[in-house]
């Protein structure tokens, strides 16, 4: 799968994260994930599913011997996997509360690992994209998540997911960085001696 966002981007996006962080104490990092999971056991449970069904219809169907009807239910297998392994299929067949609780469960765990939780004052923010499972969320972390009313990190979600939809994810998180940054200059101005402990490159996997 290809990335998402372009050198230019990534420095329009850099740019923007930094024009943020010179308003707030707050710390923001974007993360953009090709894939929260790569689904491989999908294609296995659809094929699986078909090939126990093919034997009962072939069965009612058909006069073919035991081992013909084995041998296509063999093969009803092997092309379904082959078929629905291709990428783009496979992630349309995950279902949506699936995709979303594992996206979400990848956003929690870049979260810590890209040290957001361990911002002087609590205050760092995460926006965080999932382009296969086409998810997007803002994690904000205690103090900021007390400051700053859900409902700005709603709109930054909804628009960073309408801008995805039109294909310009750009735009999207360069939204989203500031209706957060608004936000968090009224709630979380910054503060003498503020040091910007995260980088600010936006990070793509």
């Amino acid at each position: 799968m290809r990335r998402l966002l372009t050198p230019a981007d990534h420095a329009r996006l850099d740019a923007a994260i930094r024009a943020a962080e010179a308003r707030t104490d707050a710390e923001i990092v974007c993360v953009v994930a090709r894939q929260a999971s790569d689904w491989r056991f999908i294609p296995i449970v659809y094929a699986a599913a078909a090939a126990l069904i093919a034997p009962w219809l072939l069965l009612a169907a058909t006069r073919w011997d035991f081992p013909i009807i084995l041998a296509a239910q063999l093969g009803v297998f092997a092309a379904l996997l082959a078929i629905l392994s291709w990428a783009p299929l496979r992630y349309r067949l995950v279902p949506r509360p699936a995709a979303r609780r594992r996206a979400h469960q990848a956003a929690a765990e870049q979260f810590l690992v890209r040290g957001l939780g361990r911002t002087e004052g609590r205050t760092g923010v995460l926006i965080f994209v999932a382009v296969a499972e086409r998810y997007a969320c803002v994690i904000p972390d205690t103090a900021v998540e007390a400051a700053v009313p859900k409902e700005v990190w709603r709109k930054a979600v909804d628009l960073l997911i309408e801008r995805l939809r039109a294909g310009e994810p750009a735009a999207g998180l360069e939204a989203a960085i500031t209706i957060c940054a608004d936000a968090l200059a009224a709630h979380r101005p910054p503060t003498a001696g503020d040091a910007n402990e995260l980088p600010n490159a936006v990070i793509e996997y």
